[in-house]
């Protein structure tokens, strides 16, 4: 199982985020999509839900990001991802897949 939910988080970077590819939210992202993500300076935190990813993406377009790499343990996956754009940074994205 850990090597679909590390291919299940790698394709929602690369498809999703760097690749816009809305289509994918379906059969990639839970309806009550929950972003752990603190208020940066300028930046501000995500609203939750799919619904608000997808409208995220049609109003600013792809989020440039390169994985670097992925660790899975049972259905948690932390993904050590460099994102670019106007304020790049690095970071680890934490994970929990669920069987659906």
């Amino acid at each position: 199982m850990s090597t679909v939910n590390k291919q299940a988080v790698l394709a929602l970077h690369q498809d999703i985020l760097a690749g816009a590819d809305i289509a994918s939210l379906e059969r990639l992202v839970a309806p009550d999509y929950q972003p752990h993500t603190p208020a940066l300076q300028n930046v501000a935190s995500l609203p939750a839900g799919r619904a608000a990813l997808r409208e995220r993406l049609q109003q600013r377009g792809a989020v440039a990001n390169v994985v670097v790499r992925l660790i899975a343990d049972g259905d948690n996956v932390w993904a050590h991802v460099r994102y670019g754009g106007s304020a790049p940074m690095a970071g680890v994205d934490i994970y929990r897949l669920d069987a659906d």
